[in-house]
């Protein structure tokens, strides 16, 4: 699902942005500032590798590369929103010399500016390692030790199947894959969520990725959907089960006794007296 504005539609266009060989970037949110937030990012990419062309680009470079972007984004919008119908700027914020008052509340309006949800995955291998970040309006988060990283309206669907699948970073190929491509379809409950599927594999050296082509999602959608009628036989004998034994329980006299009256006569007010 693609989001533009206040626009949302499926459309053949995928979220996975191939910045080199050894790093990918995965957004979700407002694709119109993702497109300019990446265009920067590019330029960051051209430069290093100019300056340093014989070294591996840093995931957490590229990370931090997007959340100054993005933040730079945000302070740009919120200076033409909040200084501009003022004939005002940063520099003539601070160098106009006006009325406290007046600053005080522009610097809380500017504190306070917020621009759509922004979020991405950057994830990749360096020199150090594999390492995945997440990225949005907050900061910079590194996922390394979690093992995984969800974003855009389904994450929470999606963080929830790979908690339940006891997913870590040292699981084997064949076993995220399913996992990975599990928690994307729970994720399509949540409004917003496309149906649409793309899945990438990096590594397992530097400089090398690959797209999980037709044949393996064909065979990856096939295994889903055996399982998830597996799953759904399981629980509709399960609650057969239960309503059975809730049946018989209805149906019979109690299997235990009432509880006894743990106070004795005359614990509370004394002896008892005749």
């Amino acid at each position: 699902m693609v989001t533009a504005g206040d626009i949302e539609f499926e459309q053949e266009q995928t979220k996975i942005f191939v910045l080199t060989k050894s790093v990918i970037i995965m957004v979700a949110g407002d694709l119109t500032v993702q497109a300019d937030i990446l265009h920067s990012v590019i330029e960051h990419k051209n430069r290093q590798l100019n300056e340093y062309p014989d070294e591996w680009l840093s995931v957490k470079l590229v990370a931090d590369w997007f959340y100054e972007d993005l933040a730079a984004i945000t302070r740009q919008r919120a200076a033409k929103m909040i200084l501009h119908p003022l004939n005002l700027d940063f520099d003539k914020l601070v160098l106009a010399g006006i009325d406290s008052e007046l600053a005080n509340q522009l610097a809380k309006e500017l504190l306070d500016f917020r621009i759509a949800p922004i979020q991405a995955i950057v994830m990749g291998i360096d020199a150090s390692g594999a390492h995945i970040y997440e990225v949005s309006n907050e900061g910079v988060v590194c996922q390394d030790w979690t093992g995984f990283a969800s974003i855009g309206a389904g994450a929470w669907h999606a963080n929830s199947q790979l908690m339940f699948g006891e997913h870590v970073k040292h699981k084997e190929m064949a076993e995220t894959l399913m996992l990975v491509y599990t928690a994307k379809k729970r994720a399509e409950v949540a409004p917003g969520v496309g149906e649409k599927t793309d899945m990438i594999v990096i590594g397992p050296e530097l400089g090398h990725f690959t797209h999980v082509g037709e044949p393996a999602m064909a065979e990856l959608r096939t295994t889903y959907n055996r399982v998830r009628k597996q799953a759904q036989k399981v629980r509709e004998n399960g609650n057969a089960k239960i309503a059975k034994f809730i049946e018989r329980a209805i149906g019979e006299p109690a299997l235990e006794d009432p509880a006894p009256n743990l106070i004795e006569p005359g614990t509370v007010d004394g002896p008892a007296k005749a």
